[in-house]
């Protein structure tokens, strides 16, 4: 089974450059979580609390290094998952295209 979260919006401070760490910007989550449905089930508010909360609070450098990070913290709070895999993108830092990364993981 996968659960996904698509257009998520969250207000953060994610960029190198010195204006990114002063003011909070948009970015964009899509992210898909697959799972063993057994009868039981994924929780997708809390996934998409600890995807804005960890976004929020870690205030990273890159994009990069937020997705690692919340590929780790999601495996440890979901161990169920068997595959997660996220898009991170940000709307607005370049006026003709659209910015971001990916990551994958099977578990």
């Amino acid at each position: 089974m996968t659960l996904l979260i698509e257009h998520l919006k969250v207000e953060a401070i994610i960029g190198i450059l010195p204006e990114e760490r002063e003011k909070a910007q948009t970015i964009l989550v899509d992210g898909s979580f697959s799972y063993v449905f057994a009868g039981n089930y994924l929780d997708y508010v809390a996934i998409k609390e600890l995807i804005t909360q960890h976004l929020i609070s870690e205030r990273f450098g890159l994009l990069e290094e937020a997705l690692v990070s919340l590929h780790r913290e999601l495996k440890e709070s979901f161990e169920e998952l068997t595959e997660v895999n996220l898009t991170l993108k940000k709307p607005d830092i370049l006026r003709d295209c659209l910015v971001g990364a990916s990551l994958s993981k099977h578990y």
